[in-house]
């Protein structure tokens, strides 16, 4: 209420650094040894650990009252390097029995 946003983003990451080295992100400058394609089962992991963290689990209508409202695929790593893990995450949000999360809430930004 009193004119405050109803809505809030959590920014995912979708790998273990980066191999594209953009020159505005210090992601790149991590060991190369290190890089890696997060799982299906980590991405999805730091949405609920997020949703956790913010409450909207403690609620009997969890779709009610969502603190999380949207998702930007931006974090850690190049999204669609990692095309197959974050598409099949990307389902999951969107299934009836899951988060039931509108492709409309969710963005991936790529380099």
């Amino acid at each position: 209420g009193g004119g405050q946003s109803r809505r809030g983003a959590v920014c995912v990451s979708s790998q273990v650094g980066c191999a594209l080295q953009c020159k505005f992100c210090h992601t790149g400058t991590m060991p190369k040894k290190i890089l890696r394609n997060l799982s299906t089962s980590e991405i999805l992991a730091q949405i609920m650990v997020a949703k956790g963290r913010l409450g909207d689990f403690d609620h009997d209508d969890v779709y009610a009252s969502r603190r999380v409202t949207h998702l930007v695929f931006m974090g850690m790593g190049e999204p669609l390097y990692n095309y197959r893990n974050l598409r099949q995450a990307i389902e999951i949000l969107r299934e009836n029995d899951g988060l039931r999360l509108s492709k409309r809430r969710m963005t991936v930004s790529t380099a």
